[in-house]
């Protein structure tokens, strides 16, 4: 038996868009003017993927319907969260393991 999905009114949707505009604009401003650095860390990089991943978020929960989709939606989309995150630890640790020298090579 399939269920009515609740759908957002229009007033969510143009406050979610705000949103993602203002975070826009926020991400190139810091790109352009904020030159934080921390040792040699540099905060800019944290700063620009934390606010991709606020924009990601917004996206996938408001104009997927996320936020009101069935648990299994819900289970498909963290699984593939999941599987994304191993592609990038592995691509990470390939990319780390690049700089050790092993004796006898």
């Amino acid at each position: 038996m399939m269920t009515e999905h609740k759908m957002p009114d229009i007033k969510t949707y143009v406050i979610v868009f705000l949103a993602l505009v203002g975070l826009t604009f926020f991400t190139v401003y810091s790109a352009l003017n904020w030159h934080v650095k921390l040792g040699p860390l540099d905060l800019n990089i944290i700063l620009a993927i934390a606010i991709a991943c606020t924009k990601a978020g917004l996206v996938i929960a408001y104009f997927m319907n996320l936020k009101n989709s069935s648990k299994l939606a819900k289970t498909w989309a963290g699984a593939g969260l999941f599987f994304l995150l191993i592609m990038f630890v592995f691509g990470l640790s390939d990319f780390v393991s690049r700089w050790f020298t092993v004796e006898g090579w």
